[in-house]
């Protein structure tokens, strides 16, 4: 592969992570319940399901859930008591939290575990095609990079010279493909 471009995907890979350092993503996301609950409910309202992934572990108290699908104030399809705990009744106001997200499921918007163990291999590996094309623009205009105030001049400096050279490096790279194979 052209150097050019390893050189690229591994600048973005790394400023990527840079970002979610600075912005403080990557880490927990948490919320509270917004009305009690029940060991047998599936469905679990909460203030606001924002930066929660769309298919992923919750935990509530030392409760472990997993979710196949959210709104904006509930999380359905849950299963509770996962991996050998203890499906229970839950106050309101009580904390819901996950586990750091790594950069692939941000970037995805879910866990590809859960997904596979939720949804099976066939359905999960369609949604991850489907997802990572659908994001490549997105991953190039560094929409997953919200800095904002006065960290927002790193994107203007840095992550847009970079996806323009990426995008460059890319197309010399596909045409060196295309043209020396018909023997230019």
């Amino acid at each position: 592969m052209n150097k050019l471009l390893v050189f690229f995907l591994f600048c973005f890979a790394g400023c990527t992570i840079l970002c979610m350092v600075v912005e403080g993503g990557g880490g927990f996301a948490a919320t509270k319940l917004s009305s009690a609950i029940s060991p047998d409910d599936t469905t679990i309202n909460v203030i606001s399901t924002k930066d929660f992934l769309d298919v992923d572990y919750i935990f509530i108290g030392d409760e472990k859930i997993t979710y196949t699908g959210k709104g904006d104030t509930s999380f359905t399809g849950c299963t509770r008591g996962v991996d050998g705990t203890i499906a229970t009744y839950h106050n309101s106001e009580t904390k819901v939290y996950n586990e750091g997200s790594n950069i692939l499921y941000n970037a995805l918007g879910f866990n590809v575990g859960v997904s596979s163990d939720t949804l099976g291999t066939l359905m999960t590996l369609t949604k991850v095609v489907i997802r990572v094309v659908s994001n490549i623009p997105r991953v190039i205009a560094w929409d997953y990079s919200f800095l904002t105030g006065q960290l927002v001049i790193i994107k203007y400096l840095l992550l847009y010279p970079l996806s323009a050279g990426f995008i460059f490096a890319l197309a010399m790279y596909f045409r060196q493909l295309v043209i020396i194979p018909f023997g230019r």
